[in-house]
């Protein structure tokens, strides 16, 4: 498992974590499958939206080159999320103007 750290909009602080991460190498091309799940880091007075922002799942097409693995293609497909349309709107707890 994979995590990462970041902060979106007004969705504050997140937590990325990929899992099952699935890689077939053929020669100097390969594909990997793999899932995120992205989480917000709330105080727990403030769980009503819910702790899990989206699940995805990635589809990657890579090729190797002579620095190294790249990606040559990514498919991203949202199969579950409980943001707003525009996350930017989205507001968790109390959250200052900008």
């Amino acid at each position: 498992m994979n995590i990462g750290f970041g902060v979106t909009g007004r969705l504050g602080t997140t937590v990325h974590a990929t899992t099952d991460n699935l890689i077939t190498i053929k020669g100097d091309e390969a594909t990997q499958l793999s899932f995120m799940v992205v989480f917000r880091q709330v105080p727990r007075e403030v769980v009503s939206g819910g702790l899990v922002i989206a699940t995805e799942r990635f589809e990657d097409r890579l090729v190797r080159t002579d620095d190294g693995w790249s990606f040559d293609q990514r498919i991203m497909t949202v199969l579950q999320t409980n943001a707003a349309p525009d996350s930017s709107l989205q507001q968790v707890g109390v959250v200052e103007s900008l």
